[in-house]
């Protein structure tokens, strides 16, 4: 199979002009920290026309801050300098002469605060963060620099409205503003703009994301619904981790890092420039670490059953977990850069997770060799985005901890991209764009089962935003309307956004904003047709009851009942199992209640069978949490899967006062309508009634302490399920998805920092909603958002940039509360953990940095989902080497 690598330089023939020569001046220099003399590494200096913002032409500083921009046309330039950490230069008036060297040397004073920050993530295209029409925080490449991280989204872990669920070592749930789950996919993470989710199971796994601290340039954090201009599954947010350009950032670095939990892990990477013209980058890590450990009480209970019914300890899989994580990966791009306004590069990426545990909806899967590897091919003509990748998945020898079933996972996703911006006037500018997604499970039957054959989805929308300077300089109009196509579902989404954006000084920003998004159902929603429990109330091969994870498909699900209402079941001690037996003929299976209660020493033989009319059935739900059975009134028909709508008003407000101190304050409302929730039984078991049965014990001549011991053993003998139409096994207990109705929701996030001086700087975060557990949602069961109502953070830092020190003190708190994701079912408790960090930089003459970090200093033992290890302290040290 061809990669997308190959067609890259056909790409490239047929788009790049045709260069002229004629006689030319070189613009060049140096460019340093005013404070230090430092030199600057990676600034960008833009060659503009004088008469409009035009980029004529661009260049990047090298490892010694040099710069060197050859044929430019004799006449007048504007030249623009940007670094991150420092403040912008704009020279208005630099004259270039025929044939001439003009040598301008530039020193930068560095940013207190980092109001200039230019992002892309928000509108997708580069503008100033005041000026963003949404809540957006950016972690910079100096404070990514100047922390150890696993993943990167560790460098999250101190952001407004981000909630991190750690399940491991480097095992984490990410989110924005509620919603999380074990195998959570809500909000769209992304690398350079290319998704990041595992294709087809649309799940974020931040360590499978294959890039080092030193190619990060920068992460941007946007939060609420982005889907007008994201498209589907973006109703959460977007985290944009963009990686640095092998122009801007020459030279080669290696790290180790290594810890307490056995941790080592080793990273490098290496960027450098054939000509003036063509860049490549190539960076790559290994990880390995002993995980904190954690028994499965389920696990543990199968497998002993397994070992019971005859099979062999060594072979078998069931809670056979590997407690060591293990990893390796990497990236290679390549950049031609061969003109001011034209770009292209080509990207592959790969991880090989060795070994881990992981997360999902029916229980942990022990990871073993779960390979994803992407290409990408991307092109930036003026204006113009194109690109388009592919990302792949394959599971390897990955199995179920409590079946110890393979899971086979060789997915594909494959995305085509295109975006312009045009600029009417200086009132008024378009972005518009198309976007196409094509997702293509394949799970030799392991994961979606029956449904392995029809369960492609095509993805496919456009989009349009107008962004209208109302008021010079002062007030903003931002509109926006996307609609997408889904192959699974008949109506077109539309996803508008209408913001209006009032900034009363340079460095302050008001926004009102209104924003519709949607998430379509995932695959597993969809199409999930995979064993969770071979055998869940343990009576044996004969007999067994299965516990099975099931999407809901096209139809629905629909109980069959009789003409007075009352569902049919079916049962395993039935001799034909497809036979449908009315609910109330329960009584009709005292064979078995006779057989079951004779292996526990109750010899009822002698008793007659009883008749419908002498003893009723009664239904009951299982609770997976606490592996007993609720009183349930009947079945509930399950519908098609709907899109979940989310509806946000926001008023936010950014700014930056007196250059010292930084505020971002964000009020939502939210409204999410057919919220698709966990993984629940849908399946009614039937039992016989325990008073009834005590009556008839005791018509049939047994004492009163005899029936009522009997009885009650009969009460909890599950004698079949009430099951859909469209059950693949009719007696096995369904757990599926649904949609839910309206969920309101109100919260705050709240960052400020404060900076008195260049050392020294205070920083603090809050976060608040109003509710994260609704009890009884449309009668049907509890919806928990899996996240804290409150949480917040308070961080000092010290940075003497003259000696190299920077030091760190942080504390998260997090309140506890309620979490329901599929079989993992329980109470989180509050968490108050103290963080360290101290760096030490030399800059010459190579730069060598030693960091020591402790998370969690005072080693609070806790767990922050249901399912995972309890987390302890973990102390890092890292040193770097950059040449």
């Amino acid at each position: 199979m061809r990669t997308l690598s190959e067609f890259l330089p056909w790409l490239l023939v047929l788009i790049l002009p045709a260069t002229q020569s004629a006689p030319t001046g070189t613009l060049m220099g140096q460019l340093t920290e005013a404070r230090t003399g430092n030199s600057l590494i990676g600034a960008t200096i833009r060659v503009m026309s004088a008469r409009d913002t035009t980029i004529v032409r661009g260049a990047f500083t090298d490892m010694k801050g040099n710069y060197n921009i050859p044929a430019l046309s004799p006449g007048a330039y504007r030249v623009t300098v940007t670094s991150i950490g420092y403040e912008p230069v704009s020279i208005p008036s630099v004259v270039i002469a025929s044939g001439d060297t003009l040598r301008r040397d530039i020193a930068l004073e560095p940013q207190t605060i980092y109001g200039d920050a230019i992002i892309v993530s928000a509108s997708r295209r580069q503008e100033k963060i005041l000026n963003a029409p949404a809540s957006v925080s950016v972690i910079e490449s100096r404070q990514i620099s100047e922390r150890p991280s696993l993943a990167p989204s560790d460098h999250l872990r101190a952001i407004a409205g981000v909630d991190i669920a750690q399940s491991g070592l480097v095992q984490q749930s990410v989110v924005t503003r509620g919603f999380n789950n074990v195998a959570s996919g809500s909000l769209t993470m992304l690398t350079d703009t290319r998704i990041a989710s595992t294709p087809s199971l649309r799940v974020n796994i931040p360590y499978f994301t294959p890039l080092v601290d030193d190619d990060i340039d920068r992460i941007e954090v946007v939060r609420g619904p982005g889907s007008a201009l994201y498209g589907p599954n973006a109703s959460q947010g977007v985290v944009n981790i963009i990686t640095r350009s092998p122009f801007a950032s020459r030279g080669t670095s290696v790290s180790l890092t290594f810890g307490n939990q056995s941790l080592i892990q080793g990273a490098f990477r290496h960027a450098s420039v054939f000509g003036t013209h063509m860049g490549y980058k190539i960076s790559g890590q290994y990880f390995r670490g002993a995980d904190w450990e954690f028994e499965d009480s389920t696990e543990v209970a199968q497998r002993a059953a397994a070992i019971a019914q005859g099979a062999l300890e060594d072979t078998l899989r069931i809670a056979k977990r590997d407690p060591v994580i293990e990893r390796l990966g990497g990236e290679a791009r390549l950049d031609f850069v061969p003109s001011g306004n034209l770009g292209a590069n080509v990207t592959f990426g790969l991880n090989q997770a060795t070994r881990a545990i992981e997360l999902t909806d029916i229980g942990a899967a022990q990871v073993k060799n779960w390979r994803y590897l992407y290409h990408r091919v991307r092109v930036n003509y003026g204006e113009l985005f194109v690109q388009a990748y592919l990302n792949q998945s394959d599971a390897g020898e990955t199995y179920l901890l409590r079946t110890g079933d393979r899971v086979v996972d060789k997915s594909k996703q494959i995305v085509a991209q295109a975006q312009h911006s045009s600029s009417f006037n200086e009132r008024e500018q378009l972005t518009y764009g198309v976007d196409l997604f094509l997702t293509r499970p394949f799970t030799a039957g392991t994961i979606n089962g029956r449904n392995e054959a029809k369960d492609n989805i095509n993805e496919y929308g456009g989009y349009v935003q107008s962004e209208t300077r109302v008021i010079r300089h002062a007030v903003d109009l931002v509109l926006t309307g996307r609609i997408d196509m889904h192959s699974q579902i008949n109506d077109p989404a539309f996803s508008p956004r209408a913001a209006l954006v009032y900034k009363p000084g340079e460095n302050q920003n008001f926004r009102l904003t209104y924003n519709r998004a949607y998430s379509t159902p995932s695959t597993a929603q969809l199409f999930l047709d995979v064993l969770a429990n071979a055998d869940v109330f343990g009576f044996g091969a004969d007999q067994a009851v299965q516990v099975r994870a099931s999407g809901v498909p096209t139809t629905g699900f629909i109980f069959e009942r009789d003409s007075n209402g009352r569902p049919f079941m079916h049962s395993t001690f039935s001799p034909d199992r497809s036979a449908a037996i009315p609910v109330d003929a329960a009584a009709s299976l005292w064979p078995a209640v006779v057989q079951i209660l004779g292996a526990q020493g109750k010899n009822i033989s002698q008793i007659p069978a009883p008749t419908p009319a002498d003893i009723r059935a009664v239904m009951g739900k299982l609770d997976l949490e606490a592996q007993a059975f609720n009183p349930a009134a009947g079945p509930a028909d399950l519908s098609t899967l709907k899109p979940t709508l989310t509806r946000t008003i926001e008023l936010g407000y950014k700014g930056v006062l007196s250059r010292k101190l930084q505020a971002n304050i964000d009020l939502y409302y939210s409204q999410v309508a057919n919220f698709i929730g966990p993984f629940q039984v849908i399946t009614p078991s039937v039992f016989l009634n325990e008073a009834d049965t005590k009556a008839y014990l005791q018509q049939q001549g047994l004492s009163e302490p005899e029936a009522d011991s009997c009885a009650a053993l009969i009460a909890q003998i599950p004698l079949g399920t009430v099951t859909p139409k469209e059950a693949a096994d009719p007696t096995a207990i369904i757990v599926a998805p649904r949609n839910y109705g309206k969920v309101n929701l109100a919260g705050i996030d709240l960052s400020l920092e404060y900076q008195p001086n260049e050392r020294f700087s205070l920083a603090g975060t809050y976060s608040h909603i109003n509710k994260n557990l609704f009890k009884r949602l449309d009668g049907v069961a509890d919806l928990a958002l899996n996240a804290p109502r409150n949480k917040g953070s308070f961080t000092v830092k010290y940075r003497y940039a003259k000696l190299g020190l920077n030091v760190e003190v942080r504390n998260r708190w997090t309140e506890g509360f309620r979490m329901s994701s599929g079989v993992y079912v329980g109470s989180i408790r509050s968490t108050a953990l103290f963080d360290v960090n101290i760096g030490y930089t030399i800059v010459k003459p190579k730069r060598t940095t030693l960091i020591l970090s402790a998370l969690n200093l005072l080693d609070k033992k806790h767990q922050e989902f249901i399912g995972a290890p309890k987390i302890g302290r973990l102390v890092l040290g890292k040193l770097a080497y950059t040449f």
